[in-house]
């Protein structure tokens, strides 16, 4: 039931596990829905394409015909999904011919004493036999039906699954007995938390239960199994491509948007070109996705050991090369120092594999290394295509995360490359395919397999694995008719939610080239397949015009402004327009239906970052050319890696070739780099021949604010807008662009550094001057890599400013202007920004309590009484709970708004009559005075006379 299995509600997350689990266990995960004819198919397909790797040949495929033990048998049960569904599927996965009786409730009573047990399900056979117990009958049907390991180890291991599986049941359901529904969910969710109750208990068997069977590595993790009792955030990323001549300054450019979530690790690190010993080995490290990603040395400075901290191990080793060039990284290879760049975003895939060093772990190499290798090893797009497909093929490939498969756009300053992987059948090998971006043109990936037809006679345009399609057909996914769609034979579709990943693919290609005019929406038979199946949007587009640096930074900051699917409007968005959708799986207020749009720029990403190669002079030398001198091209960074030696490394070094590009070194290349939010971000250019990047990229962690850190100046701000979004991105977008101009105007500076006093002729190996080593390495001033630090302390500085102007600009509701011509005491005014009309009718504001337009305290001073009685606005009688005259705004009729405009100026006159008396009254009062005073100077000299004595 839905109670026992809470992870049984997401039939994305439940198709991506099928393909690697045995399929009688993966029965036991389809989600309880009604068994109709779409669902069987769904089903069936799934398992007879993907069934149990065990042996190869020895494992049965789900479409064998079923014994005829079980033909014409019948399964009893209730009408409801229950402990009788995975049973029902696994007899229709397997062919079988049963009759699935439905018990009515009312009816049990009478029946249950007839059955074995007293319980259901029963399965009843054509010869009479009945067997029972729920668990019993699945592995029966799974035996006889095909879906069952043949290696007796493997068998075990999948009877051990299942029976973890029903432990993990009996204690998420024994936990919160008695307690409110909404308090009783979240103490089941924190059961299965990392360090929960379910987890603990679960640990030991789990581990064990990853079979040598080719289950996925993370199959009984929080990461992935608990991602089918609510699904996570997917460490999602979008990337594109531009190809030289379709850029408006003849760079190519690469993108990649890391969008994991608030425990990714951020930090930017530089690996320095290097000399190795002949002979040695060359470690081989696990894919940690959080923080810390990695503790050591051999990634450069950044992530060497704290106190306390335990180094990363190694899982393996691979031969190393005598010579390696320097790098940037975070996770993935970004840029070398012959302008190799790589963006990188996972996808969904049929086969998956687990890391050399967990349970029955058979694959050395994930992605992050291989582009590492890539990167440390060749200076062009084709070779590293190449040589990262060659090891995944010898070493054996895994994916890390949820997706299985991954993607990589790589360029140079001539090509660019989208790079597709996945693992084998065997768990042993790779699967692998590259097709080159044409000349002119840009392509959009999202999570989400691109490559379509691949031709492996076209040398040019494409490279791979040969055995790929062997794979696809011996596996069902492909009937050997024409060219192997990759798409269509190795994903499995959108991650999440039906327009997960074509949403953004359809945003980058209406950015770049509106007059194809793609559709937004496309058909599918299920959620997650429609961009499968219906392939609505091409591998790549010639763009409506070059494409510049900013183009790449607007497509990243998206949101889908000014289209139908604009995140900043609607109820949605809140009160003040803000396009960030938290995530709801897993939450209390999960309703277990519908999701949000996914956006291209994410509230939780980590980073995201555009490196340009090459530029204005490859334009002009080789504008008359699509197709690149490869013998050339393929030795071309070596003279950059020679020059950043202390010496010359010898005539061949594994890989590396002495070369020249004609054009001195690599340092042209930048890579733009902004921590957090791509849209509330700044993007600074970074130059891998300034060594190490500036320290505020190469701290900050999650938890805790970091003054110094690049990346919490950014997710302060991003998270501060949040308090009025729409007004508080107008200064955010123009601090961007502010300090981006200025980042261009060192890129410039970047873009014209030669490593040497000149090219040194063909295949010379050529030392620079030592006065551009030590510019280059900051020992001269000023420097390249003086005046990038200098710009990102400003950058930082300034952003942290920023987060104190928006507060005091928008505290408390209000927006804050200066006023001109006053004291600085003075000098701001604050208005009430209040809500926006649509926002209030939809939250129902009208429907609250009624308003008074006014109130007897506002008025209340001396003579307020009088001065309304004297205006007729109230009686005598009812002076007590008297109101002040209506306001003009608040009028009803046009007779009040007349009385109301009219108040005031009665008011003054009033006012004036008044002064005008007094001063009357006062000018009579001194008149009197003055004549009194005259009268007495005039009786004075009589006061001594007898008369006056007399009067007196």
């Amino acid at each position: 039931p839905r109670r026992r299995r809470p992870w049984a509600h997401n039939p994305k997350a439940i198709s991506s596990m099928l393909p690697s689990l045995p399929p009688l266990v993966a029965c036991l995960l389809v989600p309880p829905t009604p068994l109709g004819a779409p669902a069987v198919q769904r089903a069936q397909h799934t398992v007879r394409s993907f069934a149990l790797r065990s042996g190869g040949a020895r494992m049965q495929h789900a479409a064998a015909a079923p014994a005829s033990v079980l033909s014409g048998c019948k399964l009893s049960y209730f009408g409801i999904p229950g402990r009788a569904e995975a049973i029902r599927l696994s007899l229709a996965i397997g062919g079988v011919d049963f009759e699935d009786k439905r018990i009515p409730f009312p009816a049990w009573g009478k029946v249950k004493h007839t059955t074995p047990w007293a319980t259901a399900p029963v399965l009843e056979l054509a010869d009479g036999s009945e067997l029972a117990q729920a668990r019993s009958i699945l592995r029966f049907v799974g035996r006889h039906a095909g879906l069952y390991p043949a290696d007796p180890l493997a068998a075990q291991r999948a009877d051990e699954l299942m029976d973890a599986l029903e432990d993990l049941g009996a204690i998420v359901t024994s936990v919160g007995q008695g307690l409110p529904k909404e308090e009783q969910e979240a103490a089941r969710r924190a059961a299965v938390a990392e360090g929960g109750l379910g987890l603990c208990s679960l640990r030991s068997q789990t581990n064990s239960a990853r079979s040598s069977t080719n289950t996925r590595s993370e199959n009984m993790t929080p990461r992935s199994l608990f991602a089918l009792l609510a699904l996570s955030s997917t460490d999602a990323c979008t990337m594109y491509g531009v190809s030289r001549t379709a850029s408006a300054d003849g760079s190519t450019m690469v993108s990649h948007s890391d969008d994991g979530a608030g425990d990714s690790d951020s930090r930017l690190s530089y690996v320095p070109p290097a000399r190795h010993k002949s002979g040695s080995m060359r470690d081989i490290y696990p894919t940690i996705d959080e923080y810390p990603k990695f503790i050591g040395d051999a990634f450069g400075k950044t992530f060497l050991p704290l106190p306390g901290q335990a180094l990363t191990k190694p899982i393996g080793q691979i031969p190393q090369v005598e010579a390696t060039h320097g790098y940037y990284l975070n996770g993935y290879a970004i840029q070398n120092d012959c302008e190799l760049s790589f963006g990188e975003s996972t996808a969904s895939a049929v086969f998956r594999a687990d890391a050399v060093g967990t349970p029955n772990g058979t694959a050395l190499l994930a992605i992050e290394e291989l582009s590492h290798l890539a990167a440390e090893r060749v200076c062009t797009a084709r070779e590293a295509v190449q040589l990262m497909g060659d090891l995944a093929v010898q070493y054996g490939f895994f994916g890390p995360d949820g997706g299985a498969g991954e993607m990589l756009v790589v360029g140079d300053p001539d090509e660019v490359f989208v790079f597709h992987i996945l693992s084998d059948p065997t768990a042993r090998s790779a699967i692998w395919a590259a097709q080159r971006v044409p000349e002119g043109e840009v392509m959009v990936a999202a999570n989400h397999f691109v490559i379509r037809e691949v031709d492996l006679d076209d040398a040019d345009r494409f490279l791979g694995s040969p055995h790929m399609h062997r794979v696809a057909l011996q596996h069902g996914l492909w009937d050997g008719r024409g060219k192997l769609d990759f798409t269509a034979a190795f994903s499995l579709g959108e991650y999440g939610n039906k327009y997960y990943s074509g949403r953004r693919m359809w945003d980058g290609f209406r950015r770049f080239a509106p007059s194809v005019a793609l559709p937004p929406a496309y058909n599918s038979t299920d959620p997650w397949s429609g961009l499968k199946e219906s392939r609505p949007y091409p591998f790549s587009v010639p763009p409506d015009a070059p494409l510049a640096l900013t183009d790449l930074l607007a497509a990243h900051r998206s949101h889908y402004e000014g289209t139908s699917f604009d995140m900043t409007r609607g109820v949605a968005a809140g009160p003040f327009g803000s396009p960030d959708r938290y995530a709801v799986p897993g939450t209390p207020g999960d309703t277990k239906r519908g999701a949000w749009e996914r956006s291209v720029a994410i509230y939780r990403a980590a980073f995201a970052w555009i490196a340009q190669a090459g530029g204005s002079a490859d334009r002009d030398r080789k504008q008359d050319s699509a197709v690149v001198d490869r013998d050339s091209a393929a030795a071309s960074g070596a003279v950059a890696l020679q020059k950043l030696l202390p010496d010359p490394p010898p005539e061949e070094t594994g890989a590396l070739r002495r070369g020249d590009r004609g054009d001195g070194c690599g340092c042209r290349s930048k890579i733009w780099f902004g921590p957090a939010d791509p849209a509330t971000t700044v993007f600074v250019p970074l130059s891998v021949c300034a060594g190490p990047p500036p320290e505020q990229y190469t701290r900050g962690g999650p938890g805790k604010v970091d003054r110094e850190s690049a990346y919490w100046a950014h997710r302060y701000t991003q998270n501060l807008a949040q308090v009025r979004y729409s007004a508080m991105i107008v200064d955010i977008r123009a601090h961007s662009l502010e300090w981006e101009e200025q980042g261009a105007a060192l890129a410039l500076q970047i873009g014209t550094l030669q490593c040497g006093g000149g090219a040194p002729g063909q295949g010379q190996a050529a030392s620079p001057p030592p006065d551009a080593l030590q510019h280059l390495r900051g020992d001269s001033a000023p420097s390249l890599r003086r005046q990038i630090e200098r710009h990102a302390a400003a950058v930082l500085a300034s952003t942290w400013a920023l987060t104190d102007d928006l507060v005091g600009k928008y505290a408390d509701g209000g927006e804050a202007a200066p006023r001109a011509g006053l004291e600085r005491r003075q000098a701001v005014a604050v208005s009430n920004l209040g809500y926006s009309s649509e926002w209030l009718a939809a939250a129902g504001f009208d429907s609250g309590p009624a308003r008074i337009e006014g109130h007897i305290a506002a008025e209340a001073t001396p003579g307020w009484l009088e001065r309304q009685q004297l205006l007729g606005r109230t009686e005598p009688a009812v002076a007590a709970v008297a109101f002040p005259a209506p306001s003009l705004r608040g009028a009803d009729t046009e007779a009040q708004r007349q009385d109301a405009a009219r108040a005031p100026q009665t008011l003054r006159v009033v006012a004036v009559l008044a002064f005008a008396a007094a001063v009357v009254a006062a000018a009579a009062v001194a008149a009197a005075v003055r004549r009194v005073a005259a009268s007495t100077r005039a009786v004075l000299p009589l006061a001594d006379s007898a008369e006056y004595q007399q009067v007196a």
